[in-house]
């Protein structure tokens, strides 16, 4: 061998002995003859120890590596992931290169496996495996949530969902008092007995160690939410992994709160439809330009011949007409924004033919109208009293104003309140407001036997009053007349005035 090549061999040799990389070369016969430094540091053997020894010493499954070593010298050389056994015992996976060193004949002189320890890449792909793992999770919870709206039926298959990725033993969630569980029993088991001594329930989110296990608890808060959950593993929790479980937590308490929001809003709905439905006055619900959007049942019964009322304009349903009333309270309503009243008459042949409307405004957060609430009163029967009251008024006025005898009304301290023309003729005075101005407890009576005082101690002990009385009249002459008179009173008995 020349100076030269035997200097460039020394040469590579010193390289590959100061190489990062652990570099075994064996026979073909699979004996070891070359270990390099970095090899020694990685398993444990000095070279001394193993040179001539089988390459077996280091295979973890010794029949496995040596077909995957060999086919890879056949190949002309390869590069694959595999595992190596330190003298220890502790397996090391390492990137290997497999490289046959052949001579010019081509005959195989010997092979060398350089490795590189990727214990470190491992972990980091566990790692981000096992985030992604957690990521797939949380993903899964989203999905969860957006269809599941049932509390019990959310938090027991989020538990479940959690459970399924690697490494967690067990998922406990705990709310309003009761346990959602998933995973190994006795591991939910113990975190329940742990809670329930410790009373392990934290602000944030925190980590155990735990019966040589890891816990985490992690707060699920938002408003009215206090729940909490809690995830065993085997193995530590890292920050990143933390920061996922807070994630799916604050994803959780989210869902919590809008299904108690969503509850509350139901039970707000079934109260106010009961409060709509039981009201015997009828509600109607319009938008801007009187589009009907809800109606109450009493609405439906009154305008049954025009169903459904919902989507017509109120003009249309209501009255059978193709424009807005005039006037109409529910479009004063809008322009003012303030409450507006009005008798109309309703849809001729229903059963509310006469009704008063009260139209409030519905306005957003600026103030601005968007909508009009109808309250309905039908006052068909009010009318149709009204109706009668008038009349019987104008029968009794033309009777009143008519008779030929004398007809009054006038109160317990002496005022006149009506007189008939006869009365005011058989008195003397011109005009029934010249009668009125007469003070009949001072001046109403003449003959000492027939003073006021006897004749209102008589009406209101009986309540009527049938006799001869003496009347002054205005020249100051007195005529003598048979009287008879009642006593009008109040629900409370109290005399508000005597006809007669």
């Amino acid at each position: 061998m020349s100076e030269r090549k035997l200097s460039e061999q020394m040469m590579l040799a010193a390289i590959v002995q100061c190489a990062k990389e652990a570099v075994i070369s064996v026979n073909p016969e699979g004996k070891i003859i070359y270990l390099n430094k970095a090899a020694e540091d990685l398993f444990g053997w000095k070279a001394e120890e193993v040179i001539g020894k089988p390459m077996s010493i280091f295979a973890s499954d010794a029949r496995k590596q040596k077909k995957q070593f060999m086919e890879a010298i056949k190949k002309g050389g390869a590069q694959f992931e595999t595992v190596r056994r330190a003298r220890d015992g502790r397996e090391i996976p390492v990137l290997m290169t497999v490289m046959p060193v052949k001579d010019e004949k081509g005959n195989l002189l010997f092979s060398s496996g350089i490795m590189v320890d990727i214990r470190e890449q491992k972990k980091y792909e566990a790692k981000v495996e096992h985030l992604n793992e957690v990521l797939r999770a949380i993903r899964d919870v989203n999905q969860l949530i957006t269809k599941e709206r049932n509390e019990e039926n959310l938090l027991q298959k989020a538990c479940d969902i959690l459970v399924k990725v690697k490494g967690y033993t067990g998922v406990c969630i705990l709310y309003k008092g009761k346990s959602y569980t998933a995973g190994e029993e006795k591991e939910c088991k113990k975190v329940l007995e742990f809670i329930k001594k410790e009373g392990a329930e934290k602000k944030e989110i925190t980590s155990y160690k735990f019966d040589e296990r890891y816990l985490v608890i992690s707060p699920i808060i938002k408003n009215d939410i206090h729940a909490f959950l809690y995830v065993i593993r085997s193995k530590e929790f890292n920050e990143e992994e933390m920061g996922l479980l807070k994630e799916i937590s604050g994803d959780i308490a989210f869902a919590l709160d809008s299904i108690a929001k969503e509850r509350e809003l139901k039970e707000k709905e079934i109260l106010l439809s009961h409060v709509f439905e039981s009201v015997q006055d009828g509600i109607s619900i319009l938008e801007t330009d009187l589009t009907i959007k809800y109606v109450n049942s009493t609405m439906e019964k009154w305008y049954e011949k025009n169903m459904p009322l919902v989507g017509q304009k109120c003009y249309e349903a209501y009255h059978n007409r193709n424009r807005p009333c005039d006037p109409c309270p529910s479009l004063r309503c809008i322009g003012s924004g303030r409450m507006e009243r009005n008798i109309v008459p309703g849809l001729p042949g229903s059963r509310a033919e006469w009704i008063e409307l009260f139209s409030y405004p519905m306005k957003d957060d600026s103030g601005n109208v968007t909508g009009v609430v109808e309250f309905v009163r039908d006052i068909t029967a009010r009318k149709e009293a009204e109706n009668k009251l008038r009349e019987s008024e104008m029968r009794f006025r033309s009777i009143f104003e008519n008779a030929t005898v004398g007809m009054y009304r006038t109160t317990p301290d002496g005022k006149i309140l009506m007189a008939n023309p006869f009365l005011v003729k058989l008195l003397g005075y011109e005009s029934e407001e010249e009668l009125k101005r007469r003070d009949l407890n001072e001046e109403g009576y003449y003959e000492p036997d027939y003073k006021r005082e006897k004749f209102i101690k008589e009406i209101e002990k009986k309540g009527y009053f049938v006799g001869e009385q003496a009347w002054k009249r205005k020249d100051g002459s007195t005529i003598f007349v048979r009287e008879s008179a009642v006593a009008v009173r109040d629900e409370d008995g109290k005399t508000l005035y005597y006809d007669g």
